[in-house]
């Protein structure tokens, strides 16, 4: 099933690389395994590094333009929460998650978000 009102949240911009970073491609794969195709993304915040501000009023003004919200991480999570966004959490995809080291946590999250979805 496909929505075509899914935004997906991210905490911040890395600081760029030449290459697409883990994160992204992450959460290719996890959109996949979602069957879910049509999709938006957009950061807490535009500026990179760990200095940054999460634009409230512009994430709530995006956000409430989907039909379903999911959170990457804590700060992303948290950022929706506080502005009263519904929206499921999945685990941030950065490589430095050591979460995503088990393949039956990400299944297990990956089957918790699809449930949301549908």
């Amino acid at each position: 099933m496909a929505f075509s009102r899914l935004l997906i949240v991210g905490q911040n911009p890395a600081k760029p690389k030449k290459s697409k970073s883990i994160t992204i491609t992450r959460v290719e794969q996890w959109t996949k395994r979602l069957k879910e195709d049509n999709w938006s993304f957009m950061n807490c915040s535009d500026e990179v590094g760990n200095n940054y501000t999460i634009d409230y009023e512009r994430l709530l003004n995006e956000a409430t333009k989907y039909d379903r919200v999911i959170a990457l991480g804590n700060v992303a999570s948290k950022a929706l929460t506080k502005v009263g966004v519904d929206h499921f959490k999945m685990p941030h995809p950065s490589g430095l998650n050591r979460q995503m080291n088990d393949p039956a946590f990400v299944d297990r999250k990956i089957e918790e978000c699809y449930n949301y979805l549908t």
